[in-house]
């Protein structure tokens, strides 16, 4: 979507998507599916019925096809990744590999099937653990990445436990405790850190980080957006790479965009505000 007077883009970022290209990402994110976890079984076999599944998922790094669904239907950090390291440095990494080097260093959690119907519960990634990816990216790829969860009280003590147990239990889930925070930025205390983690990102926030010099964003939005349908209401969990952004609207990629709708999209700050949604949580990085 273009708005007469919005600026020509900047800067030319790489575009990676979470599929291989022979796939088309319409065939596997339909809107019949809908999103999230009751969309994710009929994904996961979409990307595998395709002709040659398993050559194409090989091409693509994967053993297999089973393999690069699991990994790759929740790798939209990676793809994002994938686009800024080859901003920096070039060459074509593989966004496989990447997902691969993520999941070892704790970034991504893996849930083998639990059951007998793999077409029901089918084994997958949980979505990115920030403090861990945060890590991994300084100590691997020399990036600055700071992780903004909006999640204000899970460091404060809760007259209820069952409340407190289950906060403390959504941090662990995106590898977050006392030691991880400790290491994650080591020129701040950790009670800065866990300010920065339990705070939100604000539309002001990403708009002055993405607009300095080589500086960039993961935003987690509604998956709806690829349907142009940010007003939709649906919860955010897809995370885009944000690249650059001006007074009217912000630039990103779409690593589960349709075709013609994934690379250098422009979002108004209205429609930003919505596809947010009411949490407004994401990355920043700094290469």
């Amino acid at each position: 979507m273009t708005f007469r007077g919005w600026p020509q883009i900047r800067r030319e970022v790489p575009f990676f998507g979470q599929l291989p290209t022979p796939i088309d990402p319409a065939d596997v994110f339909r809107e019949e599916f809908g999103t999230g976890a009751q969309a994710y079984p009929q994904q996961w076999a979409a990307a595998q019925n395709v002709p040659n599944a398993d050559q194409i998922w090989q091409e693509f790094g994967a053993p297999d096809a089973e393999v690069g669904a699991t990994y790759m239907l929740n790798a939209c950090a990676v793809a994002g990744i994938a686009s800024i390291l080859t901003y920096r440095d070039g060459g074509l990494p593989s966004v496989f590999g990447l997902t691969e080097q993520a999941l070892e260093a704790g970034a991504f959690g893996y849930y083998p099937n639990v059951g007998s119907d793999v077409a029901v519960k089918p084994p997958t990634l949980s979505g990115l653990r920030y403090a861990p990816a945060a890590i991994w990216l300084r100590d691997t790829h020399g990036i600055a990445a700071t992780g903004y969860l909006n999640q204000p009280n899970v460091f404060t003590p809760k007259a209820d436990e069952v409340e407190r147990a289950a906060q403390q239990a959504s941090w662990a889930r995106n590898g977050i405790d006392e030691e991880t925070l400790g290491f994650y930025r080591p020129e701040q205390d950790v009670e800065q850190v866990k300010k920065d983690f339990a705070a939100g990102l604000t539309l002001e926030k990403l708009r002055a980080h993405v607009s300095q010099q080589d500086s960039f964003a993961l935003v987690s939005v509604s998956p709806a957006i690829r349907w142009n349908k940010a007003a939709s209401g649906q919860a955010a969990g897809h995370l885009v790479l944000v690249t650059d952004a001006d007074e009217h609207a912000f630039t990103y990629h779409d690593p589960a965009g349709l075709r013609g709708s994934s690379k250098n999209q422009r979002m108004a700050n209205w429609q930003m505000t919505q596809a947010m949604g009411a949490r407004p949580r994401g990355m920043t990085l700094s290469i």
